[in-house]
């Protein structure tokens, strides 16, 4: 059961890395589809996808030893940002 966990969590971290840079690459490149979900819907904001990477190599950071500090100076970094959002 404990090998299984730590196989689970950088896939999730990956992927929401992923989204992040596609937004804001959607935000540079000026490109609506990669900002909103659909035309109707509300954009993602330019802080917020920043905060999805942080968050995301916050956690893949966590998993080895040798970079956990940075891990935590990623996730301190987003939880300052989603302060700005509010």
């Amino acid at each position: 059961m404990q090998k299984i966990f730590p196989l689970l969590i950088p896939l999730p971290a990956v992927l929401v890395v992923i989204l992040g840079l596609s937004v804001i690459a959607g935000w540079h490149f000026q490109i609506p589809a990669l900002v909103q979900f659909r035309p109707g819907y509300a954009s993602m904001q330019y802080l917020a996808a920043l905060c999805f990477v942080f968050c995301g190599v916050a956690l893949l950071l966590e998993q080895k030893k040798r970079f956990r500090i940075a891990g935590m100076l990623c996730a301190a970094l987003a939880a300052m940002l989603s302060l700005v959002l509010c």
